[in-house]
């Protein structure tokens, strides 16, 4: 059974410097023809926080710079951001800071690693915001019990969105599911995040901006 995309790939072009960088052999980026590699490094990690669906990779950037005693990492399906990404890490020679090109859905939910996270963060995923795609959000029922599977004993999922309907839907989904929702004030790894490109954007356009953090 083929299963369902949580993304709508977006066309863009790279240019030769991010190109270059993609396809340039380095310790820091992944993808499907090197899958195995990255699951082995998240086996033997320790103190991991994983990004899904990092974007342009701001906040994922400047959490890895200001933490060098954490293990940071992100999975993108769009090459521009994951190139843009790519050229941070290497002009910074930052080291704790892996990235995977490809989809969560195909390297996480179909499937079982055997690792665990202290955090995973979900920023303004797609909200997929018409009924008849509800369907293809990242944060469904099952998918949210599936992430929560990889979480460590102290793990934490944190959530955030611009789309109200999409909040609630996720906060009835947590209120079923009987998480623990923790207080953000009490984690200085999550206060003063930096602003993703869609954060900005809603907030433009006047929207509530919602966040949950539980486990």
């Amino acid at each position: 059974m083929r299963s369902i995309r949580s993304f709508a790939k977006a066309r863009s072009r790279l240019s030769v410097k991010h190109k270059k960088i993609i396809n340039q052999e380095n310790d820091f980026l992944f993808s499907a023809n090197s899958k195995s590699a990255f699951e082995k490094i998240l086996q033997s990690s320790e103190n991991k926080v994983l990004e899904i669906g990092f974007g342009e990779g701001d906040s994922l950037f400047e959490m890895a710079i200001d933490n060098p005693e954490i293990n940071f990492f992100g999975i993108e399906v769009y090459e521009t951001g994951v190139a843009r990404t790519c050229l941070k890490i290497e002009e910074s020679g930052i080291k704790n800071l892996k990235l995977y090109l490809g989809d969560a859905v195909d390297l996480m939910l179909n499937k079982d690693i055997e690792t665990k996270f202290d955090l995973l963060l979900f920023l303004f995923p797609d909200p997929w915001h018409k009924r008849k795609h509800n369907k293809r959000r990242l944060l469904s029922s099952d998918n949210l019990k599936k992430f929560r599977s990889y979480l460590s004993k102290k793990g934490l999922i944190f959530f955030r969105t611009d789309w109200q309907e999409y909040a609630d839907s996720v906060k009835k989904i947590c209120n079923d599911q009987e998480v623990e929702f923790q207080e953000i004030e009490k984690f200085p790894l999550l206060k003063g995040l930096t602003h993703t490109k869609y954060q900005r954007k809603g907030i433009k356009a006047g929207r509530t901006i919602s966040t949950f953090l539980f486990k």
